[in-house]
């Protein structure tokens, strides 16, 4: 019987693939924890996640073409959660960002 192939150096994912970095760390909540270098906060990973506490995931090293919009933490829109990852971008909701719209008198002012 022939044995399958291990694949340990990368995680396969829905939407794209991810180098395996061992442990991971919280990140987030309160006070902003940061990610080592090469990895981003996946807020996704908590069911309830009222203080926003995420853990530390590596980046993506590829993501398919598939759009499934999703509002990055900085306020753009990313085709998908791969796609916002891949940049270091945490993922804030699910769907386009909103547009702000502008205010009524704002048409052509500076400042």
């Amino acid at each position: 019987m022939k044995a399958l192939p291990i694949v340990s150096a990368v995680s396969a994912g829905l939407f794209g693939a991810t180098a395996f970095a061992g442990i991971s760390q919280n990140c987030g909540g309160a006070i902003e924890t940061p990610c080592p270098r090469g990895q981003v906060c996946d807020l996704s990973v908590k069911d309830t996640n009222v203080d926003l506490i995420g853990i530390c995931t590596p980046k993506p090293i590829y993501c398919a073409a598939v759009y499934i919009p999703v509002c990055g933490a900085n306020g753009f829109t990313y085709s998908n959660e791969c796609a916002a990852h891949s940049v270091g971008i945490s993922v804030s909701a699910h769907g386009a960002c909103p547009v702000p719209m502008p205010e009524v008198g704002d048409a052509g002012a500076s400042y």
